[in-house]
């Protein structure tokens, strides 16, 4: 699993050297994860795209176990780019339990 975040240049030379993009890898999302995961669904009336501020926490504090702490959650809620944040939420849900959708244009068909 792979996530890329933005964080600040110290020394930006212009408009477009703002930010630096730094990609992290995990190789696999740790049972203890999954499992915590599997409890807050049990305990939440909320789905994925509507977590209130506690359950938002928590799940990117997840994301930070398995990526191993290579970035702090303040890392993330900064450097995770608005237009992402669902598409990743939905992805590393569906990678923890094995989910596996289709994508636009794939009918399942060969």
């Amino acid at each position: 699993m792979k996530i890329t975040l933005h964080f600040p240049n110290k020394e930006p030379k212009n408009e477009k050297d703002l930010y630096t993009k730094k990609t992290f890898t995990a190789p696999f999302i740790p049972l203890i994860v999954v499992k915590t995961l599997t409890e807050m669904r049990e305990q939440s009336e909320n789905n994925l795209e509507q977590f209130n501020d506690e359950e938002l926490d928590k799940f990117i504090d997840l994301i930070c176990i398995t990526f191993v702490d290579q970035f702090t959650a303040d890392d993330f809620y900064r450097g995770m780019s608005t237009d992402k944040i669902s598409e990743f939420i939905t992805e590393f849900h569906d990678k923890a339990f094995n989910i596996q959708r289709e994508t636009e244009g794939s009918s399942g068909k060969k």
